[in-house]
């Protein structure tokens, strides 16, 4: 492993304190979690730019990943991060399809000639090929493409 690799953090392991760290989050988030469980009954409200707002902070989420992959992909040259960067780009530009489907938020069926399931399927294969990138990133070779 060359000197410019060992600081990139697909070849770093995780340290103990980051793992007691994530542990911790999992378990305030658990805890936050059941906390407000018994009040799942209760109607908060709509809030019509709820959608649209999840979307762009996924959306962007989404891209960003992938571009800091890309960038890890471009020094290491392996496929599993290929795979992984664009499995993020590919789910970043679903939810632009997604959201432009939905019902309400552009239009009272959606845009892009949707039709009544149009947003149903898109949500569908988002989520089965987002976990199927993730398979394969795990099966897939960490050698350096030739």
């Amino acid at each position: 492993m060359s000197d410019r690799q060992q600081h990139l953090l697909f070849t770093l392991s995780a340290t103990r304190g980051q793992k007691r760290l994530a542990l911790f989050v999992t378990l305030l988030l658990l805890a936050i979690f059941l906390v407000i469980l018994p009040f799942a009954h209760i109607d908060a409200g709509r809030l019509d730019a709820f959608v649209p707002i999840v979307a762009t902070v996924m959306f962007l989420n989404d891209t960003i990943t992938s571009a800091l992959l890309f960038a890890q992909f471009a020094v290491l040259r392996t496929v599993s991060l290929l795979l992984l960067a664009a499995g993020y780009l590919f789910t970043g530009l679903l939810v632009v399809a997604y959201i432009l489907t939905f019902p309400g938020v552009f239009g009272p069926t959606g845009l892009l000639g949707a039709g009544p399931r149009s947003t149903s399927w898109l949500f569908l294969a988002w989520h089965i090929v987002f976990p199927a990138v993730i398979v394969a990133y795990v099966l897939a070779s960490t050698k350096p493409l030739a």
